[in-house]
């Protein structure tokens, strides 16, 4: 039997609410660390913050801060509970995921100390019983922890990555923090709809960026190589022109042709697709760093 850490848990979100028609909401999941995206939250005046509302559905939120205030079940007053929430934030959980949020800038690994305030931490607000949920991962079942709301999961999440001396990194996307389980860069913020079947889409991505970046890689062959046919004319131009100005005992730095070649290189870039580098020939040392749309 294998158990998986609250991250590898999914998190149920359900998306809108029950209409006049009779429709249900509908029932996704994602996966994520709730205790820094409650923690690097923009919390406004007044309301829960619209990010946090997008990734955890408001009914989620609404749970927790009912847990904190010990609110009836007919309170749902978005100012009365996000205020007692943001106080859970800032009183209970800011200074314990602070060094995550450091170390996850640094792209390392936690110190293996949990120290009196996280054990505090999960003794108060943790999973009140270990009721096992079970998962399927690539096939294999394991199992994870059952969260009554998220406020349990957030302090599982602490303990734990203190305990495991997790690493942790930011989504080059979205720079949320996350744990990377085979050194991907992204991270699992993404939402997808249950039941889910393998190959179906997400419903949504961490952020647009990445959902353009998506687009792009699922271009057609035909365009995909239109814009790797110009591109390796545009390098090869700027490749010419350095050459030249070089032969002729020029700064290649100043010479027109090659700011000349290397503008329409960077704005056909910037206009159609990613920063690749120049493409490589034989000739090319391995150590080469010649890029003029970023200067390395």
């Amino acid at each position: 039997m294998r158990y998986v850490p609250a991250w590898q848990t999914p998190i149920d979100v359900q998306l809108g609410t029950q209409s006049a028609e009779g429709q249900e909401p509908q029932n996704a999941v994602t996966y994520g660390l709730v205790c820094t995206e409650l923690v690097e939250a923009e919390w406004p005046g007044r309301g829960f913050p619209p990010r946090l509302v997008e990734r955890l559905g408001l009914g989620n939120l609404v749970n927790a801060s009912r847990e904190i205030g010990r609110f009836s079940d007919a309170s749902r007053d978005p100012v009365k509970l996000a205020r007692h929430m943001r106080r859970f934030v800032d009183d209970e959980l800011a200074a314990l995921v602070a060094p995550i949020l450091s170390t996850a800038t640094a792209s390392g690994s936690l110190e293996h100390d949990p120290s009196n305030n996280v054990v505090a931490l999960i003794a108060a607000r943790g999973p009140s019983t270990a009721k096992p949920r079970r998962l399927i991962h690539n096939d294999r079942i394991v199992w994870g922890q059952t969260f009554g709301h998220i406020l349990e999961r957030a302090a599982a999440e602490v303990f734990e990555l203190y305990a495991t001396r997790a690493r942790v990194r930011r989504c080059r996307f979205c720079n949320s923090v996350f744990v990377p389980r085979r050194g991907e860069h992204v991270c699992r913020w993404n939402l997808w709809s249950v039941p889910m079947r393998v190959g179906d889409p997400a419903l949504r991505l961490c952020s647009p960026e990445r959902a353009a970046e998506v687009a792009r890689d699922a271009q057609p062959q035909s365009a995909r190589a239109a814009y790797d046919k110009e591109r390796k004319r545009l390098w090869a131009r700027y490749d010419r022109a350095k050459k030249a100005a070089i032969d002729f005992g020029e700064n290649p730095d100043t010479s027109s042709p090659v700011r000349n070649a290397a503008k329409a290189l960077s704005e056909f870039i910037a206009q159609n697709g990613p920063t690749r580098g120049r493409p490589r020939t034989r000739t090319d040392p391995a150590n080469i760093r010649d890029d003029p749309t970023t200067g390395k």
